[in-house]
């Protein structure tokens, strides 16, 4: 398995955010931090890290939602799992959530049908029995943890494994009822907890029994506000009884570190929501004690979108920022949007399989997963398996994946979709969508397929993270929403190969190439045009999914009669957007003609120069792809190569130009590729 590397910067934030203060009068930042990313962009794996980075040095836990859904209260689960993981203690540090369990115990009953003194008099005598009877107290938190469990992956530092056991919790339930019973003063302090329900902003002022049964029968409720107070109160009464446990420790402490991971799904976005909510007012009424909490949770970019009318909206944090102005933050919660492995990290991950060609192979890989986490990971540990596989990318994708009876390129686009849902239940619909979907050149055309007859699959709805994720759909520098580069290689090559009831590749741009209408864009383009960039913008969107189709002559055609007529930085804008996205060549394995040598791109094609605009501009429609959009074509001589047939097309073609200077400029940055790799 390939090592960690990277995030330096995030994991100092955390640390900062989870670290004891120099000083007790420091105030410690606590801003909830929303790690943003795709499928595979390395959430998890930066939690795991950070669950064994402070493993024994703080009270941590990992939490994650299972597969099953919770219904009308998804935070319960989620917080009887957190109290449940925190009883482990660590040395000099228990933590005891008395208040926690008290409200557990509230809701367990049903006093709907009860008078209110009755039901309060009897949860009373029924708390007090928990007190005197510790039997009673272990059943409880027993049956407490079988249903958390259900519904809810608890995971803790120190080789536990992912799934932390049931069996491991009920020890840790009787450990902790017997440690409670030993304490002279727990009878006090179990009083001081059914107390506290009776405080302004957690119930009625008058008597903490009518609240607690308040508290039962509006966790039954089927009104929505009145159920996010009930998570509310339970949010408190947790916030409570850590920073009790914390000033009980006497010392200067580090934080409590909640990591919740696929913090999308609806119990983990509850919970956040629910602490933002509940931070809005100290932890006891009328004091300025905060909680000893720091939160930590994953998102694919929807997570604020989705609590919009619950809390105030997030600000944004750089990952590229100084870990240390976190002090500046006012803001209650962060995205956090990860950012792509560098070069040098990829480079650290393979230097270990070949230190003389790890700077190559780092490039490779950094060229085809543009810093793809899990794509590195995967492909790293293929390399490693076979290092030959390091030169042959189209064997290396077509290859097995880590699960069987798959391909690694399969595999990998797979870790998108899973991205996409909330529970990391990737569908055959959303997959053979993404597949569609990667023939569109932006967020534009993906939206403009919704409606388009058996294009897209029935239940492929226009609010789905499928078109809303902005991890997924990265906005570029003009604005423009673009798919992730990798899933759009890897959904374009699915395209290809693609047979059956799904649309494939001829009809996708067949679709996309009629919504551009079928008036004469060219005659109304010419150098002092005055309509904007729209008419522009359209015959780019037209020609570049005639070229994708295979109408070469007619883009060609196009791009000569336009070359001497309209603006040249318009022109180049123009061939970028025809050129902008792998054709056939770039997707299709190599093929074998009879003779039976591979044929495909060597960068020494054509034989000879071309020497006319036509010539030069088929050749450029050939070389620009291949050099920017094939990252199977690892040989650094026939990357030059490419790159020297574009640079001599380019200063042919400035002869024919409106401004000769902006295409020799063009000319001179291949050039510079060239010489740095030949």
């Amino acid at each position: 398995m390939a090592r960690f590397v990277g995030r330096t910067n995030v994991l100092e934030l955390i640390d900062l955010l989870t670290d004891t203060p120099a000083q007790r009068s420091v105030p410690r930042p606590r801003p909830v931090l929303v790690l943003e990313g795709c499928g595979g962009s390395g959430r998890t794996a930066l939690l795991l890290e950070t669950l064994a980075t402070w493993n024994d040095h703080a009270h941590v836990l990992r939490v994650r939602p299972r597969t099953e859904t919770v219904g009308s209260s998804p935070i319960r689960p989620m917080l009887a799992a957190v109290m449940l993981g925190l009883e482990r203690g660590i040395p000099g540090y228990p933590i005891k959530c008395h208040r926690s369990l008290i409200a557990q115990i509230a809701i367990s009953q049903d006093y709907r049908e009860t008078e209110d003194k009755t039901a309060a008099a009897d949860l009373r005598d029924r708390l007090d029995s928990y007190r005197r009877d510790r039997g009673s107290l272990r059943a409880f938190s027993n049956t407490l943890i079988a249903t958390s469990l259900k519904y809810v992956v608890l995971q803790l530092p120190g080789g536990l494994g992912t799934v932390v056991p049931e069996s491991f919790f009920t020890q840790i339930a009787d450990r902790t009822t017997e440690q409670l019973w030993r304490l002279r003063v727990f009878g006090r302090r179990w009083q001081e907890a059914q107390d506290w329900f009776g405080n302004p902003g957690v119930g009625r002022p008058t008597d903490p029994y009518v609240s607690l049964v308040d508290l039962s029968n509006e966790s039954r409720s089927d009104d929505a506000a009145a159920r996010h107070t009930v998570d509310d109160v339970l949010m408190k009464a947790l916030r409570a009884d850590l920073a009790e446990s914390a000033e009980r420790a006497g010392a200067l402490l580090p934080n409590v570190l909640i990591l919740v991971d696929d913090g999308d799904a609806p119990e983990a976005a509850a919970f956040t929501a629910s602490l933002l909510r509940a931070r809005r007012a100290p932890v006891f009424p009328g004091g300025t004690r905060e909680d000893p909490l720091t939160v930590v949770t994953t998102s694919s970019g929807i997570l604020a979108d989705s609590l919009a009318e619950l809390v105030p909206p997030p600000g944004l944090w750089l990952e590229s920022r100084r870990p240390d102005r976190i002090f500046d933050v006012t803001e209650p919660w962060l995205r956090v949007r990860l950012e792509p492995l560098r070069r040098s990290d990829i480079h650290a991950m393979v230097e270990h399989i070949d230190l003389y060609q790890a700077e190559k192979i780092a490039d490779t890989l950094q060229r085809l997963t543009h810093g793809h986490a899990a794509a590195v990971a995967a492909m790293v540990e293929r390399i490693q398996e076979n290092p030959s596989l390091r030169d042959d990318i189209e064997k290396l994708l077509s290859g097995p994946a880590p699960e069987p009876s798959n391909t690694l390129e399969d595999h990998v686009l797979n870790v998108f979709v899973r991205g996409l849902s909330d529970r990391r239940r990737p569908s055959e619909s959303t997959t053979k969508a993404l597949i569609t979907l990667s023939a569109c050149r932006n967020l534009d055309d993906a939206q403009a397929l919704i409606g388009a007859a058996d294009i897209l699959p029935q239940d492929c709805r226009p609010g789905s993270p499928l078109f809303t994720s902005p991890t997924l759909w990265i906005e570029d520098e003009q604005g423009d929403r673009r798919m992730h580069p990798l899933a759009r290689y890897l959904g374009l090559r699915a395209l290809r190969r693609r047979g059956g009831k799904y649309p494939g590749w001829t009809t996708v741009f067949e679709c996309l190439h009629a919504a551009t209408g079928d008036d004469d864009l060219i005659d109304g383009l010419h150098a002092d045009r005055t309509d904007g960039d729209s008419r522009l913008d359209l015959l780019g969107a037209r020609l570049h999914h005639q070229r994708l189709l295979g109408d070469e002559a007619g883009v060609v055609s196009a791009l000569a009669a336009l070359l001497p007529r309209i603006p040249s930085k318009d022109w180049l804008t123009l061939f970028d957007a025809i050129a902008g996205t792998p054709g056939p060549k770039q997707l299709d394995p190599p093929r074998k003609p009879e003779n039976g040598t591979t044929t495909g791109h060597d960068g020494t094609e054509p034989a000879h120069f071309p020497d006319s605009m036509r010539a030069h501009l088929t050749d450029l429609l050939d070389a620009v792809p291949a050099f920017h959009l094939d990252p199977r074509i690892t040989d650094a001589a026939v990357r030059g190569a490419l790159c020297l047939r574009a640079e001599n097309s380019y200063q042919h073609l400035s002869n024919h130009a409106t401004d000769r200077a902006v295409l020799l400029l063009r000319a001179n940055e291949y050039r510079i590729h060239a010489a740095r790799l030949l």
